[in-house]
């Protein structure tokens, strides 16, 4: 659910205004608007300094978790430890970038020989004429007299070679760049500066188990520019000082305390159409865990939109079931995900349970379809449960149909019931008609199913309520371009029921690929060790990639069908701006 938030404004007197923020951090729940930037050089430096300090806790992290002898915090002040590890961070760059260069100079240098590129030049200098050239091939070497002419090098595709005389030579060749440095000098110069990376290594990784006290300095960071973006927020009137935003309509008790408390003055008003109001989700506790996929792909229903969490949830478990197939897939990903949080305690918890929830069906799904890693000779025991009419690939057709106009038909009734007392309800109850239209057309033009009788007479009456009633009199004037584009809307809604057939490929392509795996195996046997090896690592690579592209398929068309076929029909654009409320960071942690 949505939950509904008060545009309110807050007034001091200027002199307490930083009282007054802080306090509102305190609290946390105010979002802040607008958050403007921050004027002058304070700002941007806060900035910056955060930004460096999170580059070395990274490097220094890396550094960390890669030691096989894991270091021992020092005893170092951290401004002392911030700066030696900056310090050494930067001589540790300018030594990778010399050894890149100088390996680049290194491999020019090595198809013209071993030289010193100051006797070249002194030679130059006592009147001789050396030049260094290249071509493609030994054919096209030039014939030159009165000139030494000596291959340097010979590689496919190239011929380097030098001229040397005592009068000045022509030669139509590519001239070759002459190295600044001897190849002797380069070797020894990268040596050096390996030597030089070690030791900086070995110092930064002294010091890296003491990452973890940065994060406290950027905390600290963080939290003094967001209080300056807040002060940057607050408009001035004389003596006045006032702040706008939003505040949850669940918390703002917190909000009239504080005022109350302070002395400060505070007006709510409604929120302006062109506001960009920030949302809020609050899910009953089965629904939560679906909020985990929302930030991984970064969606946000609008403020004034519809919150499709419950219905996210239970069709994308049903998606990601049927893409993925397998039970003993499921049954991997289920000791993963057990693994995964013994190892990551810190992490929220709603991730894991949205991926018990999903293997838990993937399971189910394996079952009732008798599908255990693509094996297609299994025991009794394992196909007790299986039901037959899903062995038919047009029954599992059939159904991804059904459950694409189901899904379809949730996101115009939850329309219709939205607008419940206008005529435009007629408007949504005739795309209810035109999806399942468009289900037992797919059936026939797909599948061949018998076209039922009532399937014209379905269509035109769905059609003809949405023409009629999708706009009332007064909306014609702006919206008759619907009526126009009407023709392409119905066709758009045959393509969605269509599109669900992807579950079905999906999944009987992770199938197929399963068992050429398997047959691949059982054609080398396990007849020896070095067979059954063989065997073995074919398996494991073979299921694995199946894995892989099971876990993109769910990515790609689980997410898809919720978030535009379903979206679409129901009218979501996610256009949300995410609530975040202006507070401590400790705060922001525990709710996160």
């Amino acid at each position: 659910m949505i939950v509904g938030m008060e545009k309110l404004y807050i007034a001091c007197q200027s002199e307490h205004m930083d009282e007054i923020l802080n306090a509102l951090r305190d609290a946390g729940v105010l979002h802040i608007l607008p958050l403007k930037d921050i004027d002058g050089k304070s700002g941007e430096e806060l900035a910056n300094e955060a930004n460096r300090l999170g580059i070395i806790r990274n490097s220094l992290k890396e550094l960390y978790d890669r030691a096989k002898a894991k270091p021992v915090a020092t005893s170092k002040l951290l401004d002392e430890l911030i700066a030696t590890a900056d310090s050494l961070l930067h001589k540790r760059n300018v030594a990778v970038e010399s050894i890149e260069e100088l390996t680049i100079e290194k491999q020019d240098a090595e198809v013209l020989g071993d030289f010193r590129p100051e006797t070249v030049e002194e030679l130059k200098r006592k009147g001789m004429h050396i030049s260094f050239h290249r071509v493609a091939n030994r054919a096209l070497l030039p014939d030159i007299k009165d000139a030494v002419l000596h291959v340097t090098s010979e590689s496919k595709g190239a011929v380097y070679f030098v001229i040397i005389a005592t009068m000045p030579v022509e030669c139509s060749a590519m001239s070759a760049p002459v190295p600044e440095h001897s190849l002797s000098d380069i070797s020894t110069m990268i040596a050096s500066l390996n030597s030089e990376l070690y030791e900086t290594d070995k110092a930064l990784l002294d010091i890296s188990a003491d990452y973890g006290r940065i994060d406290v300095r950027i905390a600290h960071l963080n939290e003094k520019y967001e209080f300056a973006q807040a002060r940057a927020a607050m408009s001035n009137s004389g003596t006045i000082s006032y702040i706008c935003g939003f505040c949850p309509n669940n918390r703002m008790t917190r909000i009239h305390e504080l005022c109350k408390e302070k002395g400060a003055a505070m007006m709510t008003t409604e929120p302006d159409e062109n506001d960009r109001i920030p949302t809020l989700i609050e899910s009953p506790s089965w629904i939560k865990p679906i909020s985990s996929v929302f930030d991984v792909i970064g969606i946000l229903p609008g403020y004034r939109e519809i919150d499709i969490s419950s219905v996210f949830m239970v069709f994308f478990s049903i998606f990601f079931a049927m893409l993925v197939g397998d039970a003993g897939y499921g049954l991997i990903f289920i000791l993963l995900t057990i693994l995964a949080q013994w190892k990551m305690k810190s992490a929220p918890k709603k991730i894991f349970v949205l991926m018990y929830i999903l293997n838990i069906c993937t399971v189910i799904w394996g079952v009732l379809t008798g599908t255990y890693f693509g094996i297609q000779h299994l025991p009794s025991a394992l196909t007790g449960l299986r039901i037959e009419w899903l062995m038919e690939e047009k029954n599992v057709m059939a159904l991804s149909f059904f459950i694409g106009a189901v899904h379809l038909t949730i996101a115009h009734i939850w329309n219709a019931v939205r607008i419940i007392n206008s005529i435009k309800v007629l408007a949504q109850i005739g795309w209810i008609c035109v999806t399942w239209g468009m289900f037992f057309l797919a059936k026939t033009m797909v599948i061949g199913a018998e076209s039922p009788g009532f399937l014209v007479p379905l269509l035109c009456i769905g059609v003809l309520l949405v023409f009629l009633f999708m706009a009332t009199i007064r909306e014609l004037k702006t919206e008759w371009p619907n009526h126009v584009m009407l023709p392409l809307s119905v066709v758009s809604n045959f393509v969605d029921i269509v599109s669900y057939l992807r579950l079905f490929a999906v999944g009987s392509a992770s199938l197929a690929m399963a068992i050429a795996f398997n047959e691949m195996a059982m054609r080398i046997g396990f007849g020896s060790i070095g067979a059954g090896l063989g065997a073995a690592i074919i398996l494991f690579i073979g299921h694995a990639l199946n894995i892989i592209l099971a876990a993109m398929a769910v990515l790609v068309h689980g997410v898809r069908l919720n978030t535009l076929e379903f979206s679409s029909h129901i009218g979501l654009s996610w256009a949300g701006t995410k609530y975040s409320p202006f507070c401590r960071t400790d705060a922001i942690i525990e709710k996160s």
